[in-house]
């Protein structure tokens, strides 16, 4: 039963550490939709990543909500990529998949959040 549970410990942990993703942050210097990928420039480096076929891409606005609490409003992007604007702030999750960088998951920063209608008193 020992070894059982220690097998199952080892392969679990293994299998977190093949499966573990990057977050990186960075701006959109160009889109290629038609190839599916994105240039992103990170800490002064462009660098094309591949976005795989089952990424998420959101945009994610900062509301203040109430008692001053900040929330996230998040709304998928119907179009893809070809919704991701040059020069938007992003944040993304990479894995490395066949050697190469691939985008599972993209958020981008709503620059122009929608702001709440103030009712209007009589």
């Amino acid at each position: 039963m020992k070894r059982f549970v220690l097998a199952a410990v080892l392969a679990v942990s293994i299998g977190t550490v093949a499966l573990s993703a990057d977050e990186l942050k960075g701006t959109v210097k160009g889109i290629d939709a038609a190839k599916n990928q994105i240039t992103v420039t990170v800490d002064g480096k462009s660098t094309v990543y591949t976005v795989g076929k089952d990424a998420s891409i959101v945009s994610v606005a900062n509301m203040k909500g109430k008692k001053g609490k900040t929330t996230e409003k998040v709304t998928p992007i119907d179009t893809g990529l070809a919704g991701i604007k040059t020069g938007a702030t992003v944040t993304f999750l990479t894995e490395t998949q066949d050697g190469k960088d691939v985008i599972t998951s993209v958020k981008v920063a709503d620059t122009n959040p929608a702001k709440k209608k103030k009712k209007k008193t009589n």
